[in-house]
């Protein structure tokens, strides 16, 4: 309990003005947009009625994230109709289709018809890059992405999180396997750096944060995941740029919990909590850590666990964010609180 007392008495002495996040988050928004433009002009096979269809699929998709699924409909069937028009040449848009199609079923959880169309999009998508459109690349990971929280909602857990390790070791190494198509070129991975290490930055997130919901599971808690996926990242990802030396250093925490003593995994702890050269644009793994400080405590001392899990959240609260730039809020031990306030 000493090293916990500790470990709390370092949160409680951590401000803003000196905690980690004072580094701004590198600007990537707009780079895939651009290179597919530019790659878009230099492409003859488009015209005013491609990117036409085209607008109408990306509004649908919006349509549909509002649930306004009448809106969606009308949609997706003036966009089919147009897109019957077109010469069958003309496949960028039936990409398009093919992903506004997924999301609908994914929101009206229809998650095998969802996961039916995007793969389909993966294999089209595989072909228009070798049509002029290489950057699209990019667009399948998160294809890839998307269909690993389709398996999390349907609760194959398994292969939601196979599938994010899987497209990890393809973006840091080119190796193929259990990626749904074994088309899949790593040149064009390497060939943009920036989108390349903002793709390895998103898939990490989403890993983090299925890490975060499944560490109470049984199946696939916090040792799972460091026995079949931190451990191998950890000995075969090379670690040369600032932000996987970041999730290098995050997933050596997660490792040290089951591999060190508990004054040293504390240590690991408060010098990833504290380093001033991590960007907010990190915090979810920071988050990560301190729910599983939560999670391990002993819940037993009722009163006990509380004081450590309120001093947890008001330091979340108080200095990390979320993607929105709102204050993250831990959202484990909350039974623990609630029986100490009845």
């Amino acid at each position: 309990m000493e090293t916990l007392n500790d470990f709390i008495s370092f949160l409680q002495n951590v401000s803003p003005d000196d905690n980690a996040g004072n580094k701004k988050k590198a600007e990537y928004n707009g780079v895939f947009s651009f290179l597919l433009a530019k790659q878009d002009k230099e492409n003859t096979f488009t015209g005013p009625q491609i990117h036409r269809c085209i607008d109408i699929y990306l509004d649908a998709v919006i349509a549909c994230r509002k649930n306004d699924f009448q809106e969606t409909d009308r949609l997706l069937e003036l966009a089919d109709g147009l897109l019957d028009t077109l010469p069958e040449s003309h496949i960028l848009p039936k990409m398009y289709k093919l992903s506004a199609w997924g999301n609908y079923y994914y929101k009206l959880e229809r998650w095998d018809e969802a996961i039916a169309f995007m793969k389909e999009g993966l294999l089209l998508s595989a072909e228009v890059e070798r049509q002029g459109y290489p950057i699209l690349i990019f667009r399948r990971i998160e294809q890839i992405q998307n269909i690993s929280r389709i398996y999390q909602k349907k609760g194959d857990l398994k292969k939601a999180a196979d599938l994010l390790r899987n497209i990890i070791i393809f973006i840091y190494s080119g190796k193929v396997e259990g990626l749904i198509i074994d088309d899949w070129d790593y040149e064009l991975i390497k060939a943009v750096a920036l989108v390349q290490e903002n793709a390895l930055d998103s898939v990490f997130n989403q890993l983090a944060s299925l890490n975060t919901t499944l560490m109470n599971t049984k199946d696939y808690d916090n040792r799972y995941f460091v026995l079949n996926f931190f451990n191998t990242f950890l000995a075969d990802m090379p670690a040369e740029f600032y932000n996987r030396t970041i999730t290098h250093n995050w997933m050596y925490v997660k490792y040290s919990y089951f591999n060190v003593t508990e004054e040293t995994y504390f240590e690991n702890l408060k010098a990833f909590l504290g380093d001033p050269e991590i960007s907010e644009a990190y915090d979810h793994f920071k988050v990560n850590l301190l729910e599983q400080v939560i999670f391990y405590l002993n819940k037993d001392d009722i009163e006990y666990a509380a004081f450590v899990i309120a001093q947890i959240q008001k330091y979340a609260e108080t200095n990390l964010k979320d993607f929105l730039g709102k204050p993250y809020r831990i959202s484990s031990g909350k039974d623990v609180l609630l029986k100490v306030a009845v």
